[in-house]
């Protein structure tokens, strides 16, 4: 055969055949494409990944790659912007291998897959008591930070039931609790506006409450402070002193109640104290918003637990002496 001959045989054989060399590329092509989309080999499994606010897919893509939970931050790219979405800051914890469709899928809904732990708080808790929960709950949390936001927001942390993520911050924690306030003080808001006193008066009030009172002397114990601030009397309550110095009824001197330089003595300045001296709940707060006419100004708790009211200074010192001495 001579060359021409052969050289006209191949020509024919290559245009026959053409079509084979283009499946043998589409296939190449897909293998490819569907290596990329699985996992890479050194998948971080039990990594913990932070995408900041306001992160663009770009650079989430490349965090993705440089944390080896994606083979392509090309493939990444092209299918969070095919499904017409954006990534959702936060911090997701991938447990195990996950290919980059269930990545992406993930990261565009806030999928976290962070593990959650339920914590109560309880009326009456102070920022310290939170702070110290919090930190029991999570062993990583920032409780300094914490207790820096929740003390210039005290008495607005709503006690309640909570479910947080692990990894939760301060700022979140905080911003929770905030929020689960308005909202449940929108459902009182009428009592609230026809109140005479200002918001931060009542919750001071309520917070008051919560140490003095049980859930059966809720209102009469705010009546009876509300007609001495009226009167312009000292409110004479120590649970300004738990707040303030960590003493309770029991354990106060004579000292204490002289000290002019602790303003939560509520023995030596008159009004309410500076702040809150805890997080009252919604029962302590309606309380502290009414205000009913009362025959007494005076009242204690007696070691056996009862509360006992008395119009007159005498009467309360002879409480006193049956149900303290």
């Amino acid at each position: 055969m001579n060359k021409e001959k052969i050289k006209e045989f191949n020509n024919d054989y290559l245009r026959e055949n053409k079509p084979n060399f283009i499946i043998v590329f589409v296939i190449i092509f897909l293998l490819i494409g569907l290596i990329n989309t699985t996992p890479p080999n050194n998948f971080s499994e039990g990594k913990l990944i932070t995408i900041e606010k306001g992160e663009t897919i770009k650079n989430t893509a490349e965090l993705l790659k440089r944390e080896n939970i994606i083979r392509s931050e090309l493939l990444f790219n092209i299918v969070i912007t095919l499904t017409k979405s954006n990534v959702v800051e936060g911090k997701y914890l991938f447990h195990s291998k996950e290919n980059i469709f269930k990545v992406a899928d993930r990261v565009k809904r806030g999928s976290y897959q962070i593990p959650t732990e339920k914590i109560t708080f309880v009326e009456g808790e102070t920022s310290y008591q939170i702070a110290d929960k919090l930190k029991k709950a999570f062993p990583n949390f920032d409780v300094d930070t914490f207790y820096e936001l929740a003390l210039i927001n005290e008495g607005y942390l709503f006690p309640d039931t909570y479910e947080f993520r692990l990894t939760v911050s301060a700022e979140e924690v905080t911003k929770k609790m905030i929020d689960n306030f308005d909202r449940q003080i929108s459902n009182i808001s009428d009592e609230i506006e026809n109140s005479s006193r200002t918001l931060d008066e009542i919750i001071k009030m309520a917070s008051i409450i919560e140490g003095e009172a049980d859930s059966y002397s809720r209102q009469e114990v705010a009546d009876i402070l509300w007609k001495r601030i009226d009167e312009d009397m000292p409110l004479q309550v120590d649970a300004t002193f738990v707040y303030s110095i960590g003493k309770s009824t029991f354990d106060l001197t004579l000292n204490d109640l002289r000290n002019e330089d602790n303003p939560y003595n509520s023995y030596v300045f008159r009004g309410l104290p500076p702040t809150p001296i805890n997080n009252p709940g919604i029962k302590a707060i309606r309380s502290a918003a009414r205000q009913n006419d009362t025959p007494y100004l005076f009242f204690l708790t007696g070691r056996d637990g009862n509360m006992y009211y008395a119009s007159t200074f005498e009467a309360h010192k002879n409480n006193r002496r049956l149900y303290l001495d």
